[in-house]
C-alpha cells in the first residue's frame, strides 16, 4: 500500500512539474539606457521607450507617430549590447526641410531610442577649411545634419572619428615618429545617407580624399593642421578655442 501511494504521489508532482514548465520564465529587466555604437564614440543611443513587439510593428508606429513618409533607408547599427541577440537599425528618410534625418532607432524587440551626440570638448577638433593647392575652402555651415559634423575626436591611440554633415564616419591611424608623421587608414563612411545641397556633398568628397592622403600633422596653440602631399591640407581648429 505504501509503494502504491508513493507511485501516486510520484505521478501527481511530474505532471504539476510538466504543467508548469509551459508558462515562460520571468524575464529579467534589460537596462536600455546610454547604449554605445562601436565606433562611434560621441554617440549614444537614449531610451524612448517600447512602442511596438518587433522591429515592422515599431517601424509602423513611429511612422504614426512622427509622419515618417513611406520612402525610408534602414541603416544596420552595431550596438554594444550583449544581453541578448536583438538587432538595431537607424531610420534614415528625408526631412520637410529636405536634408536627412537619422535621429530615430528601432530594434527587433520593438525598442524606440534616439541617437544623442556629445562629444568633450577637450578631445575634439573642428574643420576650419581644406587647403588644395592655391584654394581655401571653408567648412559649410548652412543646413547641416549632424551635431558632431566635421569634429575629428580620438577614441584611442588607433581609431579616429570624424563625420562628414551627413554621416557617421572615422578610421585609423598611426603616430609614426615624433617629428609629425602619420598615417591615416581606412578613413570612410559607415552610413550612405545622401545630401541634396552640392556644397557640402562636394566638401566631404573633399574631406574624405584628402584626409586619406594625410602624411604629417603640426599644431601650435589652437590649431592642428594636417598635411598631405601637393600642398593639401586640413586645418582645425580646438572645439572649445571655437
Amino acid at each position: 500500500m505504501k509503494q502504491l501511494l508513493f507511485s501516486i504521489l510520484f505521478v501527481i508532482l511530474f505532471i504539476a512539474c510538466d504543467n508548469n514548465s509551459e508558462y515562460p520564465a520571468i524575464e529579467e529587466p534589460v537596462d536600455l539606457t546610454e547604449l554605445k555604437i562601436k565606433g562611434r564614440p560621441c554617440e549614444t543611443l537614449e531610451y524612448v521607450g517600447k512602442i511596438g513587439n518587433d522591429f515592422n510593428s515599431a517601424l509602423e508606429s513611429l511612422r504614426s507617430l512622427k509622419n515618417i513618409p513611406l520612402s525610408i533607408l534602414i541603416d544596420t547599427l552595431e550596438v554594444l549590447f550583449d544581453h541578448d541577440d536583438r538587432e538595431f537599425y537607424g531610420i534614415v528618410y528625408l526631412s520637410i526641410a529636405m536634408f536627412p534625418s537619422q535621429s530615430m532607432v528601432l530594434d527587433t524587440k520593438g525598442n524606440y531610442y534616439w541617437i544623442k551626440y556629445h562629444c568633450p570638448d577637450e578631445t575634439g577638433w573642428k574643420v576650419e577649411s581644406i587647403v588644395i593647392g592655391n584654394e581655401r575652402k571653408s567648412v559649410p555651415s548652412d543646413n547641416i545634419f549632424r551635431e558632431d559634423a566635421y569634429v575629428l575626436t580620438f577614441e584611442n591611440d588607433s581609431i579616429f572619428y570624424l563625420p562628414t554633415s551627413v554621416n557617421a564616419a572615422g578610421g585609423k591611424y598611426k603616430i609614426v615618429s615624433d617629428d609629425g608623421n602619420i598615417i591615416i587608414n581606412e578613413y570612410h563612411e559607415w552610413t550612405k545617407v545622401g545630401t541634396i545641397l552640392e556644397d557640402q556633398q562636394k566638401f566631404n568628397d573633399q574631406l574624405l580624399s584628402v584626409f586619406n592622403g594625410v602624411m604629417s600633422y603640426s599644431y601650435t596653440g589652437n590649431k592642428l593642421i594636417l598635411k598631405g602631399e601637393q600642398n593639401k591640407e586640413i586645418v582645425f581648429v580646438k572645439q572649445d578655442e571655437n
